[in-house]
């Protein structure tokens, strides 16, 4: 995870420092500003650095804690807000989460409190990325007409799936969700071991790189160019795979047809028919050639 940016609104100057100087040596990620007001925390969100998460004293003059809480949630409904008070009973928890909380922690002596504390941030700030980044993929996938999907590293689980596989695939996303790996029923019967093997790379940590046949029904054969890469935590270990796709049926029948073209070209050269035989037979078969190149009847060409 990259750096933390906690905004620390306590009147207890002396409280609010030795806070941000525990949470700055727990994790060298946490960058803490502390100010001593409600006023001074709200100028701070509107006018300084992008915050990650808020913590916030209950009782301080003039305004409360649970009443920044709703001033923050006025324009940020989703900024992790932790009230971290001296003042604790169920009564003021309740209302810290009906006002939008996302955690709510009680002030007590000793260091364990700024750890747990530190623990609270950190799942806050994740769990807030991790939608917010999300929410960004759903947008791009929305505009797009490729595939983009995510999963988990042994491909268990579905993260995510743009609307594009339900095109090329020709098979609904619900069904991926209750089997992971149903989009292989969909791979041609000759490609799904090379992609078998491509997820195998992928969940050990390798990048790859196929084209590879989608059979969507019985007439329709589409071809599909993958680009995966895997996904690492901050340890290195592989979290989730995750990659993109497009379709590439067009632009292979193109190179096809012209590989055919070059064939065809070569074996007219060297055809006897064309080269001794009569007008009618040359261009009978030159009609036959430009049939099977242009996959249309005969019969059409020589109109």
């Amino acid at each position: 995870m990259d750096e933390i940016r906690v905004l620390h609104v306590d009147d207890e100057p002396d409280f609010a420092d030795l806070t941000a100087a525990f949470l700055e040596r727990i994790d060298d990620r946490f960058t803490v500003e502390t100010v001593a007001s409600v006023a001074a925390g709200l100028d701070a969100l509107d006018e300084g650095p992008t915050v990650d998460c808020v913590v916030s004293d209950y009782d301080m003059p003039e305004r409360s804690g649970i009443e920044f809480l709703r001033a923050v949630r006025e324009d940020r409904p989703h900024l992790p807000f932790v009230l971290f008070t001296g003042k604790g009973s169920e009564t003021v928890a309740s209302e810290a989460l009906r006002a939008g909380a996302t955690d709510y922690l009680q002030k007590e002596s000793g260091t364990e409190q700024y750890e747990l504390l530190a623990n609270r941030v950190t799942n806050a700030v994740s769990q807030f990325r991790g939608r917010r980044a999300e929410q960004r993929l759903v947008e791009v996938a929305d505009n797009t007409d490729q595939l983009i999907f995510v999963f988990d590293a042994d491909w268990g689980e579905l993260l995510f799936v743009s609307a594009a596989y339900e095109d090329l695939w020709e098979r609904p996303i619900a069904e991926l969700k209750r089997d992971s790996t149903a989009f292989l029923d969909g791979v041609h019967p000759d490609d799904r071991g090379r992609v078998r093997d491509a997820m195998d790379r992928l969940t050990a940590g390798e990048s790859v790189e196929l084209t590879f046949r989608v059979t969507a029904s019985e007439d329709t054969l589409r071809w599909v160019e993958v680009r995966g890469e895997p996904i690492r935590d901050e340890t290195g270990s592989v979290v989730r795979v995750a990659g993109f796709g497009v379709d590439v049926t067009d632009a292979k029948r193109r190179r096809q047809r012209q590989r055919r073209q070059r064939e065809t070209l070569l074996r007219l050269a060297t055809d006897d028919a064309v080269a001794d035989g009569s007008f009618e037979t040359a261009i009978r078969t030159i009609t036959e050639a430009t049939a099977r190149v242009l996959d249309v009847d005969r019969v059409n060409v020589w109109l």
